[in-house]
């Protein structure tokens, strides 16, 4: 029995070590990518603030995604999809320190980056990403 649990424990760890697992990713309602061992979370909330965003991700176990073109095109494989429906807007890692990242997405091909760490006229979407540790 001992031998059980400290087997148990020591996958417990490298699951911790290997980031999530797809389970884990579905219990939190994400879209997982087997090959980055990253799980991608759509929030149903939006928000007006970027403080807001990094908040929200929190409570999810998850960070703001990095921008990144790759991650983006990654994540559409992966969720069958983009995150959001065009066009849409969101906050990401920040690009420059102490400067907010927000994405305006038109279309799969089309983009802006503003660094506005708040948007009082339209409530903007916030993905969430659990990255591979």
């Amino acid at each position: 029995m001992k031998s059980v649990l400290i087997l148990s424990f020591l996958c417990l760890q490298l699951c911790f070590v290997f980031g999530i697992d797809e389970a884990g990713c579905i219990a939190k309602e994400g879209c997982y990518c087997a090959a980055s061992k990253e799980c991608y979370i759509r929030a149903k909330e939006t928000v007006f603030s970027y403080d807001d965003a990094v908040k929200l991700c929190e409570a999810k176990g998850a960070v703001l995604p990095p921008f990144s073109v790759e991650k983006a095109f990654g994540a559409k494989k992966c969720c069958g999809g983009s995150l959001f429906p065009y066009p849409f807007v969101m906050y990401t890692q920040p690009l420059v320190k102490d400067k907010c990242t927000c994405v305006h997405v038109t279309s799969p091909t089309e983009f802006c980056v503003d660094d506005h760490c708040t948007h009082e006229e339209s409530p903007v979407n916030v993905g969430c990403i659990i990255p591979a540790e």
